[in-house]
């Protein structure tokens, strides 16, 4: 099984700043979990989601692509909040 969350992430400096979300796949199971991974090692190793809403209040997966969170940049940290699901 694994888990997502919702990311806020910034890059930049100043005038030239950038706000970004982005919905992010790991197997770690608590944002604790994640918080604490961070902590130790600087990263979380996991998958950049691309999604579409369902029409039922979930996000359907489109695509997904491997992505490093790590802490440079990282604003919030949320659990998504609703049912992602991949199509068969």
């Amino acid at each position: 099984m694994k888990y997502v969350y919702r990311v806020q992430m910034q890059v930049g400096h100043g005038e030239k700043c950038r706000a970004f979300l982005l919905n992010f796949e790991t197997e770690l199971a608590s944002i604790e979990a994640v918080h604490d991974e961070l902590s130790k090692r600087g990263m979380v190793l996991g998958n950049r989601l691309e999604t579409i809403d369902d029409g039922n209040g979930g996000r359907m997966i489109r695509h997904r692509e491997p992505f490093v969170l790590g802490v440079s940049g990282l604003v919030t940290l949320q659990n998504m909040g609703r049912p992602v699901w991949e199509p068969e």
